[in-house]
């Protein structure tokens, strides 16, 4: 059975093994993923456990800027299936999130793979061009931003289904379209959202183009567009539903300004530097400082960027022209404010709302490894070529001048100690950039030279010796950057602890407290490498935070002083003292107290969290009219001469119900695959 099973997956099961080895430090749960992982997507993830092993759905979240409905989170993987998954196997902690970002890496390969071997036809190409972007400068150096890589790993398979669904127009491959598309959009961040959608809808035109002639290829390609479409709403209801209801409310449903903060972060003509050295971008340097340090990387290996440039010296056919258009493409787009293309697509819909321009050269990687893809196919199957030689010759040629120009400017001695840094696992190197380019060219050479001495003394075959030299090219860089871009230097054992040591039920001791004095130093439990959320873990109230889901009312009332004058105030309040409240509760997705208004006067309750239509406020069991109070917080009248119970429910009626056509959509479609496969088809 397992012989059976290697020979017919040996490629796949040795590339995911290939991963997981070179991703050690992740996947021997020795150290934790770092910044945006930890302090946003973990604890995110981690308030929809909580509530959902609690009974609860996760709609609204009190312990961050005043609440916010958690549900609507693009970025929680609330309505992932993925995440799904995971939770089922308890609440959602750092071993959790270490799988997730793990998969994403697997994932990622195994989709390229499976793209490489449809379009080559050759697994051993595939298998060197899947590695190349599972571990890609990208897949590492923004390892940090974990919606970004679920984008870039569910991108191959999407493309793999649309490909075949164009040239078979197969109902099989409309749903996978669906299935893959439904898998991106609700893990990935947003601006791959809006991203994908112009190139799904540019392939779609491009199809109908190719096809004008024919009547029924038209109708095969309508039909099966609106098959996809139809399925995809289904699969992603509850996510559509969950956006809606908080659009009206989002603080950057505009279009941001065309500024600094707009174009921030963009894939610079200094970052090329990382196509051949990407040892070069991590460096204590000035040189990198206009783009942030995980957005710098676009590294493809040694062998991907010199397959690509002896990819022009062969005969062009169109696939070729098109992927060499969007690789330009892309990267005019990575560069954002830097070149006026952006500036133009700055006006499309979409295109203004998000920031980090640099995202684009996920899709330059992407089309440049499947260009060399082409010339990795033709190298083992005809050998070298004079071409090749060329530019091998060329690459070793800038190699040895960066060497010489950094052993110009450093010393074998600063080498030895970026070495002893980088086994140590030194999360910043105090090195400079020519000591990095001195390491990074000694790896390079070391490398050529030894695959030469396999092939002519061990008589390797090219693919052995190519596998090899991709194998230990990305293993070697991708261990030299994971302390900077992957992994904190903290063991994973002392975050386990933490989650161990978090409360069980939402904290009640700060509910009569003055919210300005919960600002997340009240004595809350936390750990190392946890700067922000910290209230989230403890499940206590706060009016700080970080999410980009925020209340466009909150970052108005925090410029204009309405914030300031609010959190005075405790959770739950009046807004003269002619009332009394007792005993404030915090549940989940509810707040309640005991009241009594002794006065002739109605008397406004306030509860001390951002205004939603859709929260609900019931006095003894009756519905009072909720309104938005100082244009940021919610309120009601309490009747005269009153008292009892006052409970307000955040709810969302439609939720419950389009979540569990999403379920079954999923597991009808799972179910409609595993028959196909178990036919045989």
């Amino acid at each position: 059975m397992l012989i059976s099973i290697w020979k017919k997956y040996k490629y796949q099961l040795l590339l995911v093994i290939s991963v997981l080895v070179i991703l050690y430090p992740l996947s021997l749960f020795i150290y934790v993923p770092k910044w945006d992982n930890i302090n946003g997507y973990l604890p995110y993830r981690y308030f929809i456990s909580d509530y959902l092993w609690n009974g609860h759905l996760p709609l609204w979240n009190p312990f961050q800027q005043l609440g916010y409905p958690g549900y609507a989170d693009l970025q929680s993987g609330v309505w992932n299936p993925i995440v799904w998954i995971i939770m089922l196997f308890g609440k959602y902690t750092i071993n959790s999130l270490i799988v997730e970002l793990l998969s994403c890496y697997v994932i990622a390969g195994l989709g390229m793979f499976t793209l490489a071997k449809y379009l080559y036809n050759c697994e051993k190409t595939a298998l060197i061009i899947a590695l190349s972007y599972a571990l890609s400068g990208f897949m590492v150096g923004s390892s940090q931003l974990m919606v970004f890589l679920i984008a870039v790993a569910w991108f191959p398979w999407i493309i793999y289904a649309l490909l075949q669904f164009f040239k078979t127009y197969q109902l099989k491959y409309q749903l996978l379209t669906a299935f893959f598309i439904a898998l991106f959009v609700t893990g990935a961040s947003p601006a791959y959202t809006i991203v994908l959608a112009y190139i799904t809808v540019g392939m779609f035109v491009y199809q109908l183009i190719l096809n004008r002639s024919s009547k029924k290829q038209l109708l095969q390609l309508m039909v099966g567009g609106i098959t996809t479409l139809f399925v995809l709403v289904l699969l992603i209801a509850p996510y559509i539903n969950s956006f809606l209801e908080f659009s009206p409310y989002f603080n950057r449903g505009d279009k941001l300004g065309y500024d600094k903060f707009l174009l921030s972060n963009p894939f610079t003509p200094i970052s090329y530097l990382s196509f051949l050295l990407p040892d070069a971008v991590i460096s204590k340097s000035d040189w990198f400082n206009i783009t942030d340090l995980s957005l710098r990387n676009g590294y493809f290996g040694l062998l991907g960027f010199a397959v690509m440039l002896s990819s022009v010296l062969s005969k062009l056919t169109r696939t070729k022209i098109i992927l060499y258009v969007l690789f330009c493409f892309s990267l005019l787009l990575a560069a954002g404010g830097e070149t006026f293309i952006f500036e133009y697509l700055y006006h499309l819909p979409g295109f203004g709302v998000f920031r980090h321009p640099s995202i684009f050269r996920a899709f330059t990687i992407f089309c440049g490894l499947l260009i060399g893809g082409y010339e990795i196919k033709e190298l083992l199957e005809e050998g070298v070529k004079k071409r090749h030689k060329l530019v091998f010759s060329a690459i070793l040629v800038l190699l040895l001048i960066a060497g010489v120009w950094a052993i110009s400017k450093t010393s074998f001695s600063a080498l030895r100690i970026l070495i002893i840094d980088v086994i140590n696992f030194v999360e910043f190197s105090e090195s400079a950039l020519s000591t990095h380019i001195l390491l990074n060219v000694s790896v390079a050479l070391v490398l050529i030279i030894g695959s030469f001495y396999l092939m002519k003394v061990f008589k390797t075959s090219l693919f052995v010796s190519l596998l090899l030299f991709v194998l230990l090219d990305f293993g070697i860089h991708t261990r030299i950057s994971t302390p900077t871009t992957v992994c904190y230097p903290i063991k994973q054992d002392g975050f386990a602890e933490f989650f161990k040591k978090l409360p069980q039920e939402i904290s009640q001791k700060d509910n009569t407290t003055p919210l300005k004095k919960l600002d997340e130093n009240q004595g809350l439990i936390k750990t190392g490498g946890i700067w922000r959320n910290v209230s989230t873990y403890n499940k206590t109230l706060s009016f700080v935070g970080e999410n980009p889901m925020r209340f466009k009312t909150f970052d108005i009332a925090k410029k204009n002083g309405a914030l300031e004058k609010t959190i005075e105030h405790s959770i739950l309040y009046f807004q003269n003292g002619e009332a009394l409240l007792k005993n404030p509760i915090v549940g989940y997705n509810t707040f309640e107290a005991n009241i009594e208004n002794t006065s002739n006067k109605n008397q406004l309750l306030l509860l001390n969290q951002n205004y939603h239509h859709q929260w609900s406020a019931f006095y003894n069991d009756k519905k009072l009219p909720a309104k938005i109070i100082n244009n940021l917080i919610i309120g009601v009248e309490i009747p005269e001469n009153s008292k009892g119970k006052i409970l307000f429910k955040y709810l969302s009626p439609k939720t419950p119900y389009l979540m569990v056509l999403s379920v079954l959509t999923y597991l009808l479609l799972l179910g409609l695959f595993l028959y196909q496969k178990l036919r045989g088809k």
